[in-house]
Formats: structure tokens, sequence, C-alpha cells
């Protein structure tokens, strides 16, 4: 641990903006992570509901029952208790608005990491461009010979910051993918609920 934190010193003063997008991308992903988890629903619990639907208090009342401490948290069953408590007449433009705004949050924040996963390099080579400039610009002034150790030194002593700024970079990018996968899952779920609601009103009116 100690070396770890003496190369970071080493690296300048870049190193600190990086190591501030590495803790803004891991805080990102663990609030997303346990928020997603948390309002998760169990596809199979509501595929049953639905396939089982003959009458909207039946289905409101089930889904209340089975998914009591998140009816108003997944932005499915949210949408699901506005198919039914809104006439057929506003439905579809209630569902369609709300829906709109639930899967923005549920993307809130994730465009930070995908930022993040960009910055983080391009602040590492901006350190290692500045380090080598200075490391040149010393051996320059040094009227004797230069010993190949030197340059040696003051090369990977720049390039540290490039090293941190992968570091932070590639979690970004598999934090990023993760939660895209989960996002886009959630939505194809909610995408077939109301299809196969549209569906199944339409053959029992």
């Amino acid at each position: 641990m100690d070396y770890f934190v003496s190369l970071f010193y080493k690296g300048g003063i870049l190193m600190w903006p990086i190591l501030f997008v590495g803790i803004l991308s891991l805080s990102v992903f663990i609030e997303r992570y346990v928020y997603l988890t948390y309002t998760n629903i169990s596809k199979e619990n509501l595929l049953n509901i639905l396939y089982n639907y003959n009458r909207k208090e039946s289905i409101i009342e089930q889904l209340k029952n089975r998914f009591k401490n998140k009816i108003y948290k997944n932005e499915t069953l949210i949408l699901l208790n506005l198919y039914f408590e809104n006439p057929s007449s506003k439905r579809e433009i209630v569902v369609k608005r709300e829906g709109e705004q639930l899967i923005k949050n549920l993307n809130k924040r994730i465009s930070v990491l995908s930022l993040n996963a960009q910055i983080a390099p391009l602040l590492g080579l901006l350190g290692t461009v500045i380090g080598m400039i200075e490391a040149f610009q010393n051996i320059s002034e040094l009227s004797s010979q230069v010993a190949p150790s030197i340059i040696a030194s003051g090369i990977w002593v720049a390039m540290l910051t490039t090293a941190f700024g992968l570091i932070v970079a590639i979690p970004s990018y598999i934090f990023y993918f993760i939660l895209e996968s989960k996002i886009e899952s959630r939505i194809d779920l909610l995408n077939f609920a109301l299809s196969y609601l549209e569906e199944k009103q339409k053959d029992i009116e």
C-alpha cells in the first residue's frame, strides 16, 4: 500500500483530479447499482400475474400484494398502476409521458461513468506529457553527459499519470456497461408488460 501511495505522489498534481474521477465513478456505480438492485422485481412473478390477468381490480390487487414495498419505486409497477387508474382515452398519453420520465430517472448519472472513462486517460496523458517536458528540460540543463538511468527515471515517473488514468478509466467503462445492461433489461420488461396489456385489453373489450 505504501508503495502505491509513494507512486501517487511521484505522479504529480494531475494525480489528484484522476483520483477524484475514480472516486466519482465508484460512488455513482455503487449508488445506481444499489438502487437498481433494490427496486428490481422478479420477471417471473410479474409475468405470472399478467398471464392470469382478467380484471383490472384483480391485477392491481395482486401487484400491490406481490410487490408491496416496490409498487411506487419500480417503473414497470408505476406504469401498470397508471395504466389501470386512467380511462382508456387518456391512458396512452399519461403512460407515455410518465414512462419517458421514469426512463430518464433510470439513466440518471449513468453518463458520468462514460464521461469519466474518457476523461481519466486524457488527464493521465496530459500528466505524462507535462512530466516528459519537465524531464527533458532538466536533462537539457545538465552540462555533463547524462546517464541513461537519469533519462529512464524521468520517463517512468512521467508515465505514472497515464497508468493511473487507465486504472480509473477501465473500471469506469466496466461499471457503465454493467448498469446499462441492468437498465436495458428493465426497459425491455416495461415495454413487454405494456404491450401485453394492450393486446389483452383489446381481447377483453
